[in-house]
This record gives structure tokens, sequence and C-alpha cells, in this order.
């Protein structure tokens, strides 16, 4: 358990230590924290399906991080991810569901850009 929240906090850390890219240092310590994050996660998983205990039917790849190693670095990913973007489009589609087909990509944007006026104006409260 002790490598499994080492390697995210590294991972972390080295995240908040750099800026838009990672020197070469900040690269290979977080390719060194994942792949510590990755051995101790497969030992819990192999340590549990041994003791019988595996409560999933599937075992959480984490493939995300591994695209970050593998193919992202040594660009910092607190400053490349779209997090925001996927919140936005679950929002955008429930606006979007409310409003008529023929007019619906005007609409939900100004539906939308309208909503968020109001909550930072403090008229409308979430």
């Amino acid at each position: 358990m002790k490598g499994l929240m080492g390697g995210l906090a590294t991972m972390e850390l080295v995240m908040l230590k750099h800026g838009r890219m990672l020197s070469h240092y900040g690269a290979c310590e977080f390719r060194r924290a994942y792949m510590v994050f990755r051995c101790a996660l497969n030992l819990l998983a192999e340590r549990a399906i041994a003791m019988r205990l595996a409560r999933y039917h599937m075992r959480p790849k984490v493939h995300q991080l591994g695209h970050l190693v593998c193919q992202f670095l040594p660009k910092n990913p607190r400053y490349f991810m779209n997090y925001s973007d996927e919140d936005f489009i679950a929002r955008s589609k429930r606006v979007a569901e409310k409003t008529h087909p023929r007019h619906m990509s005007k609409l939900t944007l100004h539906r939308y850009v309208i909503n968020i006026c109001l909550r930072f104006s403090g008229e409308l409260v979430a």
C-alpha cells in the first residue's frame, strides 16, 4: 500500500515542481514513480486473488497514467489535461436535451452562457 500511495504522491510532486514541460530528470522520476505505483497495484491485486478477496470481476488498468508515461512526457499533465472539457460536454448535453432540434446549436450555447452569468453574478445558486 505504501508503494501505491508513494508512487501517486511522487507523480503529483513532480508535476507541481515543474512548469509546462518536465525536465529530463523530472520525466525520469515521473516514469519511476509510475512503475512503483503499477508494481504495487499488481502486487495488491495478486494478493487479493490469492486470498480470494477479489471484489471486482475486472482488474483496474489505470491506463490513462500509462498513456501519460508512454506518450505524453515530457509535457506536464497538470498543464495539458482537459477534464473541464469532459465536464462541459456533460453539462451542455443536459441543456441540449431540453432544446428543440431545429435551434439546438444556438440555443444550447445561449442557455449555457446565461446560466454561467447568473451563477457568477450570485443570482443563481447551484
